[in-house]
């Protein structure tokens, strides 16, 4: 196993970070229309308790073009 630099890890660390950021913003933005009256769209995922709204796909689509990886 090939250990990691200081200065890769504070990378690592930083997009993570980062990441984060962006997804509270994202999750926050999409509370706020909802309290403040705005009509978000629900689809059913599995079944009608697994639900995903515009912000989930939103935040789907976020992290997925950050990080290459498939978010589902």
């Amino acid at each position: 196993m090939s250990s990691l630099s200081q200065a890769e890890l504070d990378d690592i660390y930083a997009f993570a970070v980062g990441l984060g950021r962006t997804a509270g913003n994202l999750l926050l933005d999409g509370v706020e229309k909802r309290i403040n009256g705005g009509n978000q769209s629900v689809e059913e995922k599995d079944s009608s308790v697994d639900i995903v709204t515009k912000t989930d796909e939103g935040l789907y689509s976020s992290v997925n073009m950050r990080t290459g990886l498939m978010v589902l």
